[in-house]
């Protein structure tokens, strides 16, 4: 624990199961932040961003741990920092960067994990960093596995049961970036595309693609940037400065795959040829 431990805070944010249960709790103080997750671990940041504390119960393991660490606490920890972190995973297609942009389980790490099959290096899981330099949006590379469900294994692999889990408390499973036809990209690579992951439909309308407009793409990524809900409005103001950038900058659509496996080959086809097409024009 952190040597100001226990200081009196206020609550930032309290997320809660459909019983009311609290799922984890986020208190601010004068000196930094407490997550108290359900299950009894508890992670610490100070101020800057520049120090991390974590504990956890007995019954739980350092992998369980983890899942916490470079998950909301790596996010929040990025935007102390002053980074621009979305909800994604990234590609790198060619020489740019696409980053996969999405809510829970809305197939990020399913998508990255196809392009990672065909040969295009993965960058990230999860959690997307971007900088800024020399006037264009960087992605840098994070992360030695994607977290894959159960049926994102059979959607990519066509396999079943031959991943192993990331903790055994839960289902997810660990493909890890090397292995299985993957590799990983080595350095930053520039982002050239955004890529909105909307739900899978029924029927012959998907796999498609749809434009948006500026202020949609705006919306979106605002909605999707990393622990946004704890900044606080200065570093919200700041953010949306960046997004604004990125949108002027940076070709975005909409993709939204057919709801089963057989189609999902022409899916990533779709997304690829978009994107190939748009790097050319820019």
């Amino acid at each position: 624990m952190p040597p100001w431990h226990p200081e009196e805070g206020t609550t930032l944010h309290a997320a809660r199961d459909v019983d009311g249960h609290p799922i984890v709790i986020v208190d601010a103080s004068s000196s930094g932040f407490t997550f108290r997750y359900a299950d009894g671990t508890m992670l610490w940041l100070d101020r800057r961003g520049t120090q991390l504390w974590c504990t956890w119960p007995a019954e739980s393991t350092l992998d369980d741990a983890a899942t916490y660490l470079i998950g909301p606490a790596l996010a929040f920890l990025l935007r102390l920092r002053g980074a621009l972190a979305l909800h994604a995973s990234g590609v790198a297609v060619d020489d740019v960067a696409v980053a996969f942009v999405g809510p829970h389980a809305a197939g990020k790490s399913t998508v990255a994990a196809a392009f990672g099959r065909r040969g295009f290096p993965l960058l990230t899981d999860d959690v997307l960093r971007l900088t800024r330099d020399d006037g264009r949006w960087s992605v840098e590379p994070f992360g030695g596995i994607l977290r894959l469900w159960p049926e994102s294994e059979l959607i990519v692999l066509q396999s079943h049961g031959t991943l192993p889990r990331i903790t055994p408390t839960w289902d997810k499973l660990a493909l890890t970036i090397g292995e299985r036809g993957t590799k990983p990209a080595l350095d930053r690579v520039r982002l050239g595309a955004v890529v909105f992951l909307d739900p899978r439909e029924p029927g012959e309308v998907a796999p498609r693609l749809v434009a948006l407009r500026p202020a949609e793409t705006v919306l979106r990524l605002a909605i999707n940037s990393s622990a946004s809900h704890l900044l606080d409005t200065a570093r919200r103001a700041e953010e949306f400065v960046a997004i604004d950038t990125l949108v002027r900058e940076v070709p975005a659509v909409v993709a939204i795959a057919r709801d089963d496996v057989g189609s999902f080959d022409a899916f990533v086809d779709e997304v690829l040829n978009w994107v190939r097409a748009h790097k050319r024009a820019a």
